[in-house]
């Protein structure tokens, strides 16, 4: 239950718990609430997507599962399975992982910090204070979580899995490391997987390339390209028509999630964009 808040890049949505464990996602504007919450006993760690794209999850009952919420206010949800993190190894004979502790967004949506145990279930106080560093030792090996770990996730593009894991901190059980922050710099524009295209047979196929804050699109034709740039919600942002290759200055944008569609001639190509600046 701490830190139960996030805000969208806009300032419009706030996501948190009114009351615990009652989960929401809250227009600051009009004051509308959304429930983000299915039937368990707790709701915990709220999460607001730091883009536009309104994407919600919060931490349920068993602290080893996310629900995940549906981008542009949706309400499709499904469980995202988080407790797989390095080192997170079975302890017992009904195979259960350690419990998260802080599952967190970064300034990227695709990534997130994550931490365990909540509970610590194998150390006392006495038992790591007390005892000798080849002790120590030995039981990190046998248990290999000690009382924190600090991870970095990456989710997969669809949002519904952990693409993969970094283990951050080290595996020392006199430590507990669980809470931190993550932020993903580099480039500040991610193009996603295409959204669907439909290239006619010997056609060459449109590209998009994203070099520092531009995007470079290259229809590959002398026809004229219609180019139209929606946000999470659906909202036309900007629309305007070109040939051959065509530059978008992501600068003069918003932070957040956006959907690119080209259209030349028979030529269709869609992307999801994410700015990150």
């Amino acid at each position: 239950m701490k830190f139960p808040l996030g805000v969208s890049a806009d300032g419009r949505y706030l996501g948190t718990e009114i009351p615990w464990p009652n989960t929401k996602i809250v227009d600051m504007v009009s004051g509308t609430k959304y429930d983000r919450h299915v039937a368990d006993p707790f709701g915990c760690q709220p999460n607001m997507a730091p883009d536009n794209s309104y994407r919600f999850f919060y931490l349920r009952s068993d602290h080893d599962v996310i629900r995940m919420w549906a981008p542009a206010l949706g309400t499709d949800n499904w469980d995202v399975r988080i407790d797989k993190m390095p080192g997170n190894i079975d302890f017992n004979s009904a195979g259960y992982d350690h419990d998260c502790v802080l599952p967190r967004w970064t300034n990227q949506p695709l990534f997130f910090t994550n931490s365990y145990p909540l509970v610590i279930w194998n150390y006392s106080d006495g038992r790591i204070f007390d005892s000798s560093p080849a002790a120590l030792k030995g039981d990190q090996q046998k248990d290999s979580c000690g009382t924190g770990v600090f991870c970095l996730g990456k989710f997969t593009a669809d949002y519904r899995a952990v693409e993969k894991y970094v283990r951050v901190t080290t595996c020392d059980v006199r430590k507990r490391d669980v809470v931190g922050d993550g932020w993903i710099s580099g480039t500040p524009v991610s193009i996603e997987p295409s959204l669907g295209q439909n290239v006619p047979a010997g056609k060459s196929i449109m590209q998009l390339t994203a070099i520092g804050s531009l995007i470079l699109i290259n229809t590959q034709s002398d026809v004229q390209a219609v180019v139209r740039l929606t946000d999470a919600s659906g909202r036309l942002v900007r629309q305007w028509a070109g040939a051959n290759t065509l530059t978008i200055d992501t600068r003069t944008l918003s932070a957040g999630v956006y959907r690119l569609s080209v259209a030349s001639g028979r030529n269709h190509l869609t992307r999801s964009i994410t700015i990150m600046q």
